[in-house]
């Protein structure tokens, strides 16, 4: 849930800063993983993340958006890696 955002300029870029909070994700992560839910049927629901983090991630990794190859390459490794295990369902490796 984006809470803040603020434009300011610097060195003639114009900058974007967005302030978000992953509270709304953690809780429902939380509540599902206390239900027990961590699919549906053969399909596993290995984690829930949200766009703006992917986005981040992106930018991070210097990655376009539309490279779908290496936009799933990134999710994968974050999601293995275990940096991001409070948003993890499925404990299972793919």
């Amino acid at each position: 849930m984006k809470l803040a955002e603020r434009y300011f300029t610097d060195d003639g870029k114009i900058i974007i800063q967005q302030t978000h909070d992953p509270n709304p994700t953690l809780n429902t992560v939380a509540a599902m993983r206390s239900a027990g839910i961590e699919g549906f049927g053969h399909n596993k629901l290995a984690a829930r993340i949200p766009g703006w983090l992917i986005e981040q991630w992106l930018i991070e990794a210097g990655v376009s958006y539309q490279d779908e190859a290496a936009k799933r390459e990134i999710i994968k490794k974050k999601i293995l890696s275990g940096d991001i295990q409070k948003l993890r369902l499925w404990e299972g490796t793919y």
